[in-house]
């Protein structure tokens, strides 16, 4: 297991024999790899929790993790996608799991999935009930 942690004062790194150390930098976020899998664990006082939870198991290749190794790129990213998880998790739409598994897992299809999340969003806040579609 391959784990590095990378805060304010810089990056922190743990490995066991035979894993590559890769460096992280810049998000303040923990980032664990195991074999081809990284998940981002972003700490207690992150204000991306939500996200944290719909990235957890997510590859090295996801978008959103590569992209959290510059905090400031991150955040711009990070700060509208907590607020759309957040209002589709308190819409509860039929069939939420399976989008939250194919934002994790699907990397080619991530805009995609993106942009389809960003719609049902809207779909949230306007109070109208809606499910999404079969996959």
């Amino acid at each position: 297991m391959l784990e590095v942690r990378n805060d304010s004062i810089g990056v922190h790194e743990r490995k066991t024999s035979g894993n590559r150390v890769e460096h992280v930098r810049g998000c303040g976020a923990n980032v664990t790899a195991v074999g081809d899998n990284t998940r981002m664990d972003l700490s207690q006082e992150s204000t991306h929790p939500r996200l944290a939870s719909w990235l957890k198991g997510a590859s090295a290749d996801h978008p959103i993790v590569q992209l959290s190794q510059n905090r400031e790129e991150f955040d711009r990213f990070a700060v509208p996608l907590e607020e759309i998880i957040s209002t589709l998790e308190t819409a509860n739409p039929e069939r939420l799991p399976g989008r939250r598994k194919s934002f994790r897992t699907n990397v080619q299809q991530f805009l995609d999935i993106r942009v389809e999340l960003n719609a049902a969003y809207q779909v949230a806040r306007a109070g109208i009930p809606f499910s999404f579609g079969k996959e």
